[in-house]
């Protein structure tokens, strides 16, 4: 009898219950991802490194040369959908995060539950999973560094070269597979001649920025270069807390990156880098959207949500910080001769993070909240052969090695109402047949006889795991103009990986006293141990891409490509051992894709399209079941159809016009009966249409200063934040406009950045949550017969929104 309502609710209410802090963070991939896109929005902005160059045309548009395939290209020639960002770019438009990309580029979709946890999504593709091990569905690297998890993303982006973004999956070149796409981020490499910059920003929330760089040749060296570059970042917060009286989702955090360059031989470099990364951070804190709660300690308080969505009431756990440190190492060595170039990349990082309970509903009283701590390292290895052209033909082939292991203590803290559904799922879970059928409130009967079952109470939960990874990898092109004479491409390649993953650990639920408990949400069991688990996935991912030079501005590509993502445990939402060690499988997918890129108009336009049919097999979510748990799982079927076009205009040499569109055609199918997701529901992060659209100026004033207004908007559909048709995990984007003015004293050195994001102070969602059932009765919020349903409790929910209104000025000081 139970278990017919419980179904009915999980049907009605889905949602991931709770935080993951993914601390992944110790990966590296020894692959240079070098895709820049052709849509540079700043003309006149140079993206250049040891292996790429942009050279300024003589009117019109900049030509951006990338080592999208490791060899130097002009980016409009290269048969990838992608996009890039130089660094005055990213200064200009103060882009400080992963998040700050998304109003940039064409599909990109960011959701974050707290600083523990960032998903980035393409094309269908995201990963909800937060459990060591898990792959990101779109893979970000750093210097060719990979940061392997959700919880590794809470980095600064400073001193950066450019910001590539790669659109769909990467299964052959990169070195980790990845099923969505990957961003790579490149920093600025050691040059001879000594340069540096120093900048201070100021801006509402009492933000204060510093940061700096200086490069160049070591003292009485001509052979070995340097840099050091630091950014430190302190802010009041971006939200007030009505029940502290204070400002949370703060910043405190300072980085630093040191780089060396030794060019040991005419032909032989090494390339030394090591950065490191600290915070101790307020945490952020969920809104409560909804009718008041009926639950009795909330209710006896008369206690009413605040409407301003950037105005909390949250219960502070233990101080509510966030804590982190990371550190990181590369050893790169380059020997290149008439052959072409051998490259090894050996890479280290390790993250800790201790972070303080986050209250899970935004509510003044200690209802539910979640912490959860991680510990992981990893190494890296690659070896990589990039050959000369010869008669057209050209290959690039390498081996990848990873070895990584991550450890996650999780916690949760609950207290349960008596008055509310979730107390008399509680007192089912503890008093049995004495509970009987009421779903409403705990029975008087149960409270008599067990009353510690609504004490606040633990669960605690450990998991360990080790992952192994071996990937060979080929590719091979070869240009049929140079023998032929056709203007034609022809591009195959593979990669072989085999990834082994091990797990083990265990979950209690104890009262505050440490004696065991029952816990219906997590542990109805009380408490379950895994010794060690272990699997061992395998794939060979392909690919084929044809491209057609039609005129020197215009190229036509096809391409088929597979992608893969590796399968894992996850032991958070597992209720029993059986269930932990039941691994999700991993997730593939096959993309076909057709487009063109395009330079006219004297090369004053640019205009990039491209179409594609991405089809998951297994696509891997995250889904609450019907006993009440949470698990991960894959979905059998997943399709996304889209259009992407990318354009950039220069109209005068004064002005850039620049923009991107999306649109996404997403179902799935398949989807297992225990999740309660119907067939056809979208993948979570798929809006089905996306504008962005932008423009730079630069003006010239009397005596050589330079003016130059800037600003830009996106647009997004409604969509669902996870793979889940229930309201409390919508979003949309209606007008966020990032906009500023920049002014440049004669000579350039002397550079005033003034600043807004989020003008219109636009609440969007940027996690949806929903946890009713702490709050509310069953009639209330979950039956709409009933003559005690109330249409504000059924909508109720606690989303984590974006960035309100954020203003400043920036200083930049540059020699």
């Amino acid at each position: 009898m139970l278990m017919s309502w419980k179904e009915k609710v999980r049907s009605a209410a889905r949602r991931p219950l709770g935080a993951q802090l993914l601390r992944a963070g110790l990966a590296a991939s020894a692959l240079q991802v070098g895709a820049i896109a052709a849509g540079e929005a700043m003309a006149d902005e140079p993206v250049t490194d040891d292996t790429a160059a942009e050279a300024q045309s003589a009117a019109g548009l900049a030509t951006v040369m990338v080592t999208a395939e490791r060899r130097t290209e002009n980016a409009q020639k290269i048969p990838i959908a992608m996009s890039t960002f130089s660094d005055s770019f990213v200064e200009t438009n103060h882009l400080q995060s992963i998040q700050d990309l998304v109003p940039n580029v064409a599909g990109l979709g960011l959701l974050s539950f707290g600083k523990s946890r960032t998903i980035v999504a393409l094309r269908g593709a995201a990963n909800p999973l937060g459990a060591p091990g898990a792959e990101n569905a779109v893979a970000v690297y750093i210097d060719d560094v990979y940061f392997g998890g959700a919880g590794d993303l809470e980095f600064d982006m400073f001193n950066i070269e450019r910001i590539e973004v790669l659109r769909g999956p990467q299964g052959t070149l990169i070195g980790r597979n990845s099923s969505g796409g990957s961003i790579n981020i490149i920093t600025k490499t050691p040059t001879q001649e000594t340069e540096g910059a120093m900048e201070v920003t100021v801006g509402s929330d009492d933000l204060v920025q510093s940061k700096g760089f200086v490069s160049g040749a070591l003292p009485g060296s001509e052979s070995v270069f340097g840099s050091l570059a630091f950014t430190h970042t302190d802010s009041d917060g971006l939200v007030y807390n009505r029940f502290s009286d204070t400002r949370v989702d703060s910043s405190n955090k300072s980085s630093a990156q040191g780089s060396l360059r030794w060019e040991i031989t005419q032909n032989t470099s090494l390339t030394l880098r090591a950065d490191v990364t600290t915070k101790d951070e307020a945490n952020v804190a969920r809104n409560y959207v909804g009718a008041p709660p009926s639950a009795a300690s909330l209710a006896e308080m008369g206690y009413v949500p605040d409407d301003d969505p950037f105005v909390v009431d949250s219960y502070l756990f233990d101080g509510g910080r966030f804590r982190m440190h990371a550190a990181g190492g590369s050893a790169k060595v380059d020997y290149r001769n008439e052959h072409g170039t051998f490259t090894s990349l050996t890479s280290y990082r390790g993250m800790k993070s201790d972070p303080d309970f986050e209250e899970n509903l935004g509510l003044p009283t200690p209802t539910s909240g979640f912490t959860e701590a991680r510990d992981k390292t990893q190494v890296t290895q690659e070896l990589r052969w990039v050959s000369e052209v010869n008669g057209g033909l050209s290959w690039i082939g390498g081996l990848y090695a990873l070895y990584s292991q991550e450890i996650r203590d999780e916690k949760w803290v609950f207290t349960f109402d008596t008055n509310t559904f979730g107390g008399a799922l509680q007192a089912s879970a503890g008093c049995g047949e004495l509970q009987g059928e009421e779903v409403n409130f705990a029975v008087p009967e149960c409270v008599a006889a067990h009353p510690e079952l609504f004490d606040t109470h633990y669960v605690f939960g450990r998991q360990d795991s080790d992952v192994y990874s071996f990937a060979p990898y080929l590719q091979v092109h070869y240009n049929f103009e140079e023998r032929m004479g056709l203007p034609l491409g022809l591009t195959v390649g593979g990669r072989y990986t085999r990834d082994k993953k091990t797990g083990k650990g265990n979950k209690v639920a104890v009262f505050a006293n440490g004696e065991p408990s029952v816990n219906w949400l997590f542990v109805p069991g009380g408490a379950y141990e895994i010794d060690k688990v272990e699997r061992t996935w395998s794939a060979f991912t392909p690919k084929a891409t044809m491209d057609w030079t039609i005129s020197d501005g215009v190229m036509a590509y096809v391409t088929v490509a597979k992608g893969f993502r590796s399968g894992l445990f996850e032991f958070l939402g597992a209720v029993s051992e059986e269930e932990a060690a039941l691994a999700v499988e991993p997730e593939t997918v096959w993309n076909y894709e057709a487009g063109f890129k395009s330079r006219f108009w004297s090369n004053r336009a640019q205009l990039n399209v491209a179409v594609f049919d991405a089809e998951y097999d297994g696509l891997q979510f995250t889904v609450t079941t019907t006993d009440g748990g949470i698990a991960s799982d894959n979905a059998g079927k997943a399709t996304v159809k889209g259009v992407e076009v990318d354009f950039n205009v220069l109209p005068w040499d004064w002005l850039t016009v620049w923009g991107n569109y999306s649109y996404q055609d997403a179902s799935t199918s398949e989807i297992p009966e225990s999740a309660g997701i119907p067939d056809g529901t979208r993948p979570g992060m798929t809006p089905e249409h996306t504008l962005n659209i932008g423009f730079s100026t630069q003006w010239t004033l009397p005596g050589g200063a330079t003016l130059g207004p800037y600003a830009n908007y996106q647009y997004k559909e409604a969509y669902q934040t996870e793979m889940n048709p229930d309201p409390a995990f919508e979003s949309e984007v209606k007008k966020l406009v990032n906009a500023g003015l920049l002014f440049t004293w004669p000579g350039e050195q002397l550079q005033l950045n003034i600043w807004g994001k989020n003008i219109f102070d636009e609440a969007i969602v940027l996690y949806g949550n929903d946890w009713r059932f702490m709050t509310y009765s069953f009639d209330e919020a979950y039956d709409p017969s009933s003559p005690s349903f109330n249409p504000a409790a059924a909508t109720a929910n606690m989303p984590r929104y974006y960035a309100p209104r954020t203003f400043g000025v920036s200083l930049k000081y540059s020699f």
